[in-house]
């Protein structure tokens, strides 16, 4: 342990992004080919919206859970509760992470990198609690059974400082790779902009794949929105769906409003119906 607090804490930092972004490229390839609704063809698709094997979100929330256990060992007593409350922590700063790099994507770029507004009890569609409950097991795993494993690769590192060279190789590659995927998230917020819609990265990669098998070619895993044509196309049609979304809505809408109307006109009839009654017999009561 003693190596590892030596090390420098950024390069600590460094290490743990590099394994918890392309760790959770994998975890989020598996998700998104077997079980994620906006892939019903059950494609391979390149998660993220980078090029390369690693998602930033992953790689940040290795870094939470790390210092967040280091907190645990030097400042709460090591005991069920203690674990319980260090478990709760890491849910619940696992869950702002995810809303606040949802919300900043739909804020400032126009696109849902991810979309759980089809699930119960969601929050603008950036949290929800099955993927609440998915952090709860993902803590719980990292602290009875991660952590040390965790542990063992920073002990490994600080016997092989010259492996520091292949993540600052990473992270020169990674920066290379967010400037370009920076240049298509650009294309994708000025469409969105200039038609008012909002973009799901995911289904967009979907429907180009589609696209790129229909005219007869090999769609590609890890450069997806590499055509311009294919790119607009899609977003075209993305931008056609939400159009006919809207206006399926707004004509069930406008039926529900034109049934409460013909039941308010029937309540209306019937009470005035049984106001003439009741003033017949006021009537009639009068003249005896």
């Amino acid at each position: 342990m003693k190596e590892i607090f030596s090390m420098n804490a950024l390069l600590v930092m460094a290490f743990l992004f590099y394994l918890g972004s392309v760790c959770g490229w994998f975890i989020e390839v598996i998700y998104r080919r077997f079980f994620s609704a906006a892939n019903p063809e059950r494609k391979w698709l390149n998660p993220g919206f980078c090029i390369g094997p690693y998602i930033p979100l992953y790689g940040f929330g290795l870094v939470v859970l790390y210092f967040l256990t280091i907190f645990q060992s030097r400042y709460l007593e090591i005991n069920l509760k203690g674990v319980i409350i260090m478990i709760i922590m890491m849910t619940i700063c696992l869950n702002a992470l995810e809303y606040f790099a949802g919300w900043m994507a739909l804020k400032f770029f126009k696109v849902r990198l991810w979309d759980y507004r089809n699930e119960w009890g969601n929050i603008n569609g950036f949290i929800c609690p099955k993927f609440t409950v998915i952090w709860l097991a993902a803590s719980s795993a990292y602290v009875f059974f991660l952590h040390g494993i965790v542990i063992d690769n920073l002990f490994w590192l600080s016997k092989h400082l010259a492996f520091s060279f292949f993540v600052g190789l990473f992270f020169g590659v990674f920066i290379i790779d967010v400037l370009y995927s920076a240049n298509l998230l650009g294309q994708i917020t000025k469409y969105a902009n200039e038609n008012r819609a909002v973009t799901n990265v995911e289904k967009l990669k979907a429907n180009i794949s589609n696209h790129v098998e229909e005219s007869g070619g090999k769609p590609s895993f890890f450069f997806p929105l590499k055509s311009k044509d294919y790119l607009r196309n899609n977003l075209e049609n993305v931008v056609d769906n939400v159009v006919e979304a809207f206006e399926e809505k707004k004509e069930k809408i406008e039926a529900k409003v034109e049934e409460k109307k013909e039941k308010i006109e029937e309540r209306k009839e019937k009470i005035e119906t049984r106001i003439e009654e009741k003033k017949e017999k006021i009537e009639e009561k009068i003249k005896k």
